[in-house]
Parts: structure tokens; C-alpha cells; sequence
């Protein structure tokens, strides 16, 4: 019961946020930075570490900065999934736009299906948008997340524009 009050509250306090502007998540993005980046350093080393593993070449001081712009990224992604909740159609075709669909065009007019892969650059939580862009059906994957609750709230999120999530 405790845990149903905990995660209804959460969910509560989550759609709230997600109802601020965009410009004070970023604030409290920046804030969040702060805090996980300088203050509890989470998995600091753990990311320098695969970044030197990645780009070897890299000085320490240029790894520093890769870590600290990740970090930046990260926060910016979390408070902009948060606003996915309750973002209007407008407003996310404003910060999301897709410069050539023609282009999945050509491969559906030859009865060809079309694969996007995304890495983790942008805001991908934001695709959710594609099924006001394109006129095709738009699938996603996802790994269930641990918490029930919290991926019964993703996976509205993503599917509030017509996208068919599914649990991998």
C-alpha cells in the first residue's frame, strides 16, 4: 500500500513538472547537473573511463570536458521525458522536426518496411511525435523498466501520438 501511495505521488509530481515551461526544466535541469555531476558524482569515474576507452587519443582534460557535456545531455534528456507528459502536438513539432521524410517515402511506395535506429543523441523519447509527421504506423521497442508503475507512465507517454510501444 505504502509503495501504491509512493508511486501514485510520484506520478502526481512527475505530470506537474512536466506542465512547467521548457525553460525552467532546463533550469532545473542545470540544477540537477550540478548536483549529480559536482556534488554526489554519480558514475563519474565509471563515464570518464568508457570515454577514454572509447577515444584513447583523447587527452584527460578533453575527456573531462566529453564527460561533463554527457552529463549536461542527461539531465537535459530527463526533464524533457518529464515534459513529453503533457507536451501539446505544436509545441513538440516546434523542438522536433524531421528535414526529409520523403525519403521513408520512397521505401513504403516500394512496399518496404524502414527501420530508424537511434543512439542515444537527441531527446529519442521525443519520436514519439513521428505518427503526426509520417502516415505510416510508427513501432517502438523498449526494455520494461523495474518499477510497474513507472513504466505504465512511459510507456502513455510514448503512445500518446498514435506510437505502438512494446516491451522487448
Amino acid at each position: 500500500m505504502v509503495k501504491n501511495i509512493l508511486n501514485n505521488t510520484l506520478e502526481a509530481i512527475l505530470y506537474l513538472t512536466s506542465l512547467l515551461p521548457l525553460s525552467v526544466l532546463y533550469l532545473l535541469s542545470d540544477f540537477t547537473f550540478f548536483i549529480v555531476y559536482y556534488v554526489i558524482r554519480y558514475r563519474k569515474q565509471v563515464v570518464f573511463e568508457n570515454i577514454k576507452g572509447a577515444f584513447p587519443e583523447k587527452s584527460n582534460q578533453e575527456v573531462q570536458r566529453i564527460s561533463k557535456r554527457f552529463f549536461k545531455h542527461f539531465c537535459d534528456n530527463i526533464f524533457e521525458s518529464i515534459k513529453l507528459l503533457s507536451i501539446n502536438e505544436s509545441a513538440l513539432k516546434k523542438r522536433y522536426k524531421i528535414t526529409n521524410p520523403e525519403v521513408i517515402d520512397q521505401f513504403f511506395e516500394k512496399k518496404r518496411n524502414v527501420i530508424q535506429y537511434m543512439a542515444h543523441y537527441a531527446n529519442w523519447e521525443w519520436n514519439a511525435i513521428l505518427p503526426l509527421i509520417l502516415k505510416y504506423k510508427v513501432l517502438t521497442f523498449y526494455q520494461t523498466l523495474k518499477n510497474t508503475k513507472f513504466n505504465e507512465l512511459i510507456k502513455k507517454a510514448r503512445e500518446r501520438f498514435g506510437i505502438v510501444a512494446s516491451e522487448s
